[in-house]
């Protein structure tokens, strides 16, 4: 396998309606995807929510795609018109979108002390459902807390499925797992420690990232935990690194 396909084969997809943001890279991480969705082709499900120049703007970006044609560029400038979108709006349109399904009808606070904990590369896996059962139990109630129950009986399953796949690695693939873990973690840690104007200019390295440049949005980066901001960056600068590759 080339080192090319290696690295994309390691890259998370772009995440239009969440904000860009994602947990561990781990894809044996039985928390799964803070947003639980994908990234599809032609007009996004949520477009008709959206202010109606924005509306126009992404009919327009869409206009000549064709079914089965590659959409990454398409998608990109989607995301972008999204991040234009005034914060207060993209609140109104995107809540309860994003997250798991015991949170969303649950108040921006109360996500928000799920999605600390959610992206805390400092805990265990073992930690954060600890601390999400906390949560849950003196936070949530009704509906929000059976689905809450539901999600718990879901990561279990997920956890022993995880387990019996490691479990099955060879002693070599064992190794190289857990070193392979080590190192993102470290990476991530690392890109978290910097000052933020440091990473900003990291960010530009990453010449498709749009918005994420300094300046235009740093008001609204400023209160997002360097976590999430690491791993956004970490993700960028493996794309970057695969794009140079593909111009080979």
């Amino acid at each position: 396998m080339s080192v090319k396909l290696v690295i994309l084969l390691t890259l998370p997809s772009v995440i239009l309606a969440c904000g860009g943001i994602e947990p561990s890279q781990d894809p044996y991480d039985p928390l799964g995807k803070w947003h639980g969705r994908h990234m599809t082709c032609g007009h996004p499900v949520y477009m008709y929510r959206l202010p109606a120049d924005a509306q126009e703007k992404i009919k327009q970006i869409w206009a000549n795609y064709e079914a089965g044609d590659e959409c990454d560029k398409e998608n990109e400038a989607t995301m972008q018109v999204v991040h234009s979108i005034p914060e207060e709006v993209r609140f109104k349109v995107f809540h309860g979108m994003c997250g798991p399904a015991f949170l969303k009808d649950a108040s921006p606070a109360i996500r928000t002390q799920f999605q600390n904990i959610w992206f805390d590369d400092n805990l265990s896996l073992d930690e954060k459902e600890s601390e999400f059962k906390k949560l849950a139990f003196s936070l949530l109630t009704g509906s929000a807390l059976t689905k809450f129950n539901e999600f718990e009986a879901g990561l279990q399953e997920r956890k022993k499925q995880r387990q019996q796949t490691i479990d099955l690695l060879s002693p070599a693939a064992k190794e190289a797992y857990n070193k392979w873990n080590t190192m993102r973690k470290q990476e991530r840690l690392y890109l978290a420690s910097l000052p933020m104007d440091v990473r900003a200019e990291l960010r530009l390295v990453c010449t498709f990232c749009g918005t994420q440049k300094v300046g235009k949005q740093e008001h609204h980066r400023a209160r997002r935990s360097a976590g999430v901001e690491a791993i956004e960056l970490a993700r960028s600068l493996r794309q970057s690194d695969a794009e140079v590759l593909g111009a080979f």
